[in-house]
């Protein structure tokens, strides 16, 4: 399991193509279960400007990101 940590790569509190990959790359080499940690449910509920917060702006990323790890069958 790979815990969960702030990776910094959510620029505009959205995951990117940076942070995808990050997880991708564990889910490759072996871990059955990343965390995607540091999301807010909402913008006041973020100890960092750039944390990922629950809004419909975000949900395309958090899929994508978990279609990733999937694809490599791993969890998210």
């Amino acid at each position: 399991m790979k815990a969960a940590t702030f990776e910094g790569m959510t620029p505009g509190a959205l995951v990117s193509d940076e942070l995808i990959d990050f997880h991708r790359r564990h889910a490759a080499g072996g871990v059955a279960l990343t965390t995607v940690a540091y999301c807010a449910v909402a913008p006041d509920g973020r100890t960092e400007r750039d944390q990922i917060w629950m809004r419909p702006e975000a949900l395309p990323g958090l899929r994508r990101l978990t279609d990733a790890v999937h694809a490599e069958g791993a969890a998210a």
